[in-house]
């Protein structure tokens, strides 16, 4: 949701098949018999009780203890109750991480930002990416595997900052029904695809204006966007909504029909869909592509991607803001997305390699998204026959529905190109759709004493239907203006604070040897000294400096489309910084919860802070550490 923010800022400045047998421990009997090292283990607190086991608690007269699991689980996690769902392939996770890692911005703020800012763009996103990002990436993942459990419940390794993983929920849940919104637009156009004749082609409509004709700033596909589609001309403003653009809530209740059904009956299936939908718009854009290079122009539109801009002001703040952004939305950062897909791992797969995995995959898949926009501009030019820098279009999804789909009217079978492209659009949405639902579904039922089948089946319910209410104000006549507003300021500050306080937390009060010796019993490997050192000194200190250069020459958000620019009233702007700092309240909320109601140590990992599996926890509680000093901390982020 942020390429909206961004483009604004820019603009304003620019002018298991089978699951895991855990019997195979056996196979790794250093694990479970090597004594433990008087130097790295200190006796238990007064206050600390080993977790029960199913027997105990069935000797203690909890017959059911066991009763509530899911139906299709076999895991052998007796030891609290909790069993996880796992994914049958490691290929499904992947995928899974690629659908949050490939999102709307890959395809409308990417490929924009790298042509108008210069190569230069292209290198600090790069850097950003691949050096912080596999990184945080890295962090997330082991996490969510470690635990089995999603951000409300990863944060039990420090009680006091329980409300970091709260945060990251309510940020997700902000965030869920701007996505459902993008979603339906491209469902309303994959469906306006199959019209005899594409109704964005001329000017000679009822919705268009004289100004529809010759222009290249407000021509059909921006008037059909505005005018027909979103009919926003219908709304004074934010204070004057309009009605509700009902085939606009045809669309989104479409969408929550399909969101059900890929994720009521867990991963086993979700899993399958990511992998059909992450394939189905790649062969969609590699046939896309193909087709652009075909036209006149193209090469003009890949040659304006590459070429050196002279004209662009690299010391500007912006594009390296800008850069930045992006690469932590494309990890996921501080969304708490990555924990829950990682939380239905096998706890012996590969971190590391899978995130330098993704992240190369990731980085592949922008590549070729890019070349498609750009050679698909390039030809749009040629047939609007005037330079592509008149034609160049602002960075963000709603220039994605404005100017490439005047385009395909100049096609042959203009009706399968105009679908493929909103097709790739609309699977963006499903997968961020399913990801970001998923993890609400999930904290929900991880939550619950008792559950099955059917009590996940009703809470998805909920959810979806839940979702397409707190949708509707978005889908009135004058929905995009609100949804500007918020888009502005759900990033102001959230995500540059959460993630500061999850790189001290985890790397200074859990510390780094405890994260070490997590990593490595489930990999066998500890991390990296580099990328401890990352996590500890470098990630804090970038995140702070960035937050401060985004209030530097901080100007307000204004909402402008072909013909109007609308100035929000005071009330909207305390309402778009009450959604900006609503994320961070259960931070402090639950610190103080902690405090009164807590008995335990608020920086110690509470009792149930660990595998869920029996084994691997009896394990780690074998090996559990208290009361470390500072020097230790220091000292094992150095040594492994």
């Amino acid at each position: 949701m942020a390429e909206l923010a961004m483009g604004r800022m820019e603009d304003q400045n620019h002018g298991v098949t089978r699951e895991e047998d855990h019997t195979r421990e056996t196979n790794h009997p250093s694990q479970l018999t090597e004594p433990v090292q008087p130097s790295t283990f200190h006796p238990p607190p007064p206050y600390y009780q080993p977790p029960l086991s199913t027997q105990m608690l069935s000797e203690a007269g909890h017959e059911n203890v066991t009763s509530f699991v899911l139906e299709a689980e076999t895991n052998n996690c007796g030891n609290s109750g909790f069993q996880r769902e796992r994914w049958t392939s490691n290929v499904e996770f992947i995928a899974s991480v690629l659908a949050l890692n490939i999102d709307y911005g890959t395809f409308t703020v990417l490929p924009y930002s790298s042509s108008r800012y210069s190569v230069a763009f292209m290198a600090a996103f790069a850097a950003f990416y691949f050096v912080i990002g596999v990184p945080i990436l890295y962090m997330d993942l082991s996490l969510g595997q470690f635990s089995s459990r999603g951000p409300a419940h990863i944060w039990n390794l420090c009680p006091l900052f329980r409300g970091i993983g709260v945060g990251m929920m309510v940020y997700s849940a902000i965030f869920l029904p701007a996505i459902t919104l993008f979603s339906s637009w491209s469902l309303y156009y994959v469906v306006q695809s199959f019209s005899p004749m594409l109704p964005w082609s001329n000017c000679n409509n009822a919705w268009n204006t004289p100004t529809c004709f010759n222009s290249t700033t407000g021509g059909p596909g921006v008037q059909y966007l505005h005018k027909r589609v979103l009919q926003v001309s219908e709304s004074s403003g934010i204070d004057d909504m309009g009605g509700l653009q009902w085939e606009l809530v045809g669309c989104c209740a479409g969408l929550s029909v399909v969101v059900f059904f890929a994720l009521f009956w867990g991963v086993k299936v979700l899993g399958k869909v990511f992998c059909i939908t992450m394939s189905l718009m790649s062969v969609l854009a590699l046939v896309l592509f193909i087709k652009a290079m075909t036209l006149p122009g193209s090469s003009d539109g890949l040659a304006y991607l590459f070429t050196l801009n002279f004209r662009a002001d690299l010391t500007s703040k912006h594009i390296w803001l800008w850069a930045f952004l992006r690469a932590m939305f494309t990890v996921g950062m501080t969304s708490g997305l990555v924990n829950n897909l990682a939380s239905y791992r096998h706890f012996k797969s590969s971190a590391l390699r899978d995130s330098v995995i993704i992240c190369s995959v990731g980085a592949v898949g922008r590549l070729l998204a890019a070349l498609m926009m750009m050679s698909l501009t390039g030809a749009l030019a040629n047939t609007k026959q005037t330079s592509i820098y008149n034609v160049e279009t602002a960075a963000g999804i709603v220039s994605a529905h404005e100017y490439i789909p005047e385009l395909f009217p100049h096609l042959p079978a203009s009706q399968f190109w105009s679908f493929a492209y909103f097709c790739i659009l609309l699977l963006v949405g499903l997968n961020s759709q399913f990801v970001y639902a998923d993890m609400i579904i999930t904290a929900v039922v991880d939550s619950l004493p008792r559950r099955s089948r059917m009590i996940r089946i009703m809470i998805t319910v909920v959810t979806c239907i839940a979702t397409l209410l707190i949708t509707l104000p978005y889908l009135a006549k004058g929905g995009v203006i609100l949804m500007v507003l918020v888009d502005s300021y759900i990033i102001k500050v959230s995500i540059y604070i959460l993630g500061i306080l999850q790189f001290l937390t985890v790397g200074w009060i859990y510390g780094m040897g405890r994260l070490g010796r997590d990593i490595e019993m489930m990999t066998g490997t500890p991390p990296p000294i580099v990328i401890k050192f990352i996590w500890c000194f470098i990630l804090p200190p970038v995140l702070l400096i960035f937050l401060v250069l985004s209030f530097i020459d901080y100007t307000a958000p204004v909402y402008i489309d072909d013909s109007r620019t609308i100035v929000y009233p005071v009330w909207a702007h305390v309402l778009g910084w009450f959604i900006a700092l609503v994320q961070l309240a259960p931070v402090p909320v639950f610190a103080l919860l902690a405090l009164v109601t807590s008995s335990q140590h608020l920086f110690s990992p509470r009792p149930e802070w660990g595998p869920t599996e029996d084994s691997y926890k009896r394990q780690y509680d074998s090996q559990r550490q208290y009361n470390v000093t500072l020097t230790e901390r220091i000292t094992s982020i150095f040594t492994n």
